[in-house]
C-alpha cells in the first residue's frame, strides 16, 4: 500500500497569472489549454509521467499570491533510499580536476 511508504513532496510555485478557478478541475485533461495555440496535451503528459510512477501531481493557485504551485507526490520504497558511498561524498568536497 504506498500509503504507509514514506513520501517525496516537490512543489513547483511560480508567480504568474494563476490558473482560472473553473480549469483546475480538468487542468490535467487532454485538450485543456488557455493559450490560443497550445495542443493542451503538456499537462496530461505529465499526469501520464506521474501515474506511471505511483504518484500523485496536483495544481493549485497561491491564495493570496500571484501564481499557481504545482505539486508531485511520489511514494517512497526502502529502495529508493541509500546512502552515497564516502569516496564519492570525498569527490564532491573536492575541486574539480585543473582547477
Amino acid at each position: 500500500d504506498d500509503q504507509a511508504l514514506p513520501r517525496l513532496l516537490i512543489n513547483i510555485r511560480d508567480t504568474g497569472a494563476g490558473i482560472p478557478a473553473d480549469l483546475l478541475p480538468s487542468l490535467f485533461q487532454p485538450f485543456v489549454t488557455t493559450k490560443e495555440f497550445g495542443s493542451g496535451l503538456g499537462l496530461a503528459i505529465c499526469r501520464n509521467i506521474a501515474d506511471a510512477h505511483r504518484a500523485v501531481i496536483t495544481a493549485s493557485n497561491n491564495g493570496g499570491d500571484a501564481g499557481a504551485t504545482i505539486s508531485l507526490i511520489f511514494p517512497l520504497s526502502p529502495a529508493d533510499t541509500w546512502e552515497m558511498p564516502d569516496e564519492q561524498l570525498t569527490a564532491l568536497d573536492s575541486p574539480p580536476h585543473g582547477a
